[in-house]
């Protein structure tokens, strides 16, 4: 799966407000060395309950309601 940033946007909106904490204090602390292994894990949990999920995403379910409508 190609990593995007709507990925990682979306990543961050599942990740637990521990995860999340953790992210802004590596920030907070240097943005410049910060390697990412928080953000790395938080994305690769992400795309791992993505892989298992065969439901319709988000965009999918948008675009079949306005097929629908006719749009």
């Amino acid at each position: 799966m190609k990593i995007t940033l709507e990925l990682i946007i979306e990543a961050l909106e599942h990740a637990s407000s521990k995860e999340i904490e953790a992210i802004i204090g590596h920030l907070h602390r240097d943005i410049d060395t910060w390697a990412g292994i928080v953000l790395g894990s938080v994305v690769r949990e992400h795309i791992e309950s993505l892989e298992g999920d065969t439901s319709p995403t988000q965009q999918e379910l948008d675009e079949e309601s306005g097929f629908k409508r006719g749009e």
